[in-house]
């Protein structure tokens, strides 16, 4: 059944044969033939509403907080969540979050904050935007570049599914600072595929 919030896109074949030229160190986790699928947002705010329950919890917690949110509301979108009962945010998402996500409709309702033009602006832009939300992290916004306004050199380097692929990437246990400056510097221009690569092989080879 198609999603409301959420499809899938296949990343250019010649882009990926492109980093896979330039970066050969992957080419045993990519194969160019098969084709390398990521699922983005349909729209920004209910793609940064899903960023937010997101969170620092796991995938079963996110699925499930959702799935909660999609039967009190319906449909996730601005004026649905503001009619949402207070009570019932907080029991879904706790009050820190829920506070939060009342911040982020209020602003996008009373068009204090533009998602929607967010894509067109700078990465430094939109972290100095959304950041003045207390309790939305770097790398909450990291991912809502990523996948909503597809900014194309993002590192996610705060998240946890990407620090595990890193480490299978690595060959490491533990992921320094040095390791972390090093790829900023040899993967520029290409640090969404690089983040996206670390997700693959975290999925593909812990399950």
């Amino acid at each position: 059944m198609k999603s409301p919030y959420f499809r899938f896109i296949e990343i250019d074949k010649e882009l990926v044969q492109k980093f896979l030229n330039k970066f050969p160190e992957f080419a045993q986790y990519i194969n160019v033939d098969v084709p390398f699928y990521v699922r983005i947002y349909r729209k920004p705010y209910s793609g940064l509403i899903h960023t937010i329950i997101g969170q620092d919890e796991n995938s079963q917690t996110v699925n499930d907080q959702w799935i909660q949110f999609h039967n009190y509301v319906r449909r996730v979108g601005p004026k649905k969540i503001a009619s949402l009962d207070n009570n019932i945010l907080v029991s879904i998402v706790g009050e820190v979050k829920a506070k939060l996500i009342r911040d982020i409709t209020s602003d996008v309702m009373n068009n204090k904050l533009n998602l929607d033009l967010m894509s067109q602006c700078t990465e430094d832009w939109i972290i100095k935007t959304l950041s003045k939300y207390k309790g939305l992290s770097l790398n909450t916004i990291k991912t809502f570049m990523l996948f909503c306004c597809f900014k194309q050199n993002i590192l996610c380097d705060e998240d946890e599914d990407f620090k595990i692929g890193l480490k299978i990437f690595l060959h490491k246990e533990k992921i320094t600072s040095q390791d972390i400056n090093h790829i900023k510097i040899k993967y520029k221009d290409y640090l969404t595929l690089f983040s996206l690569c670390m997700w693959k092989i975290r999925n593909e080879r812990q399950g």
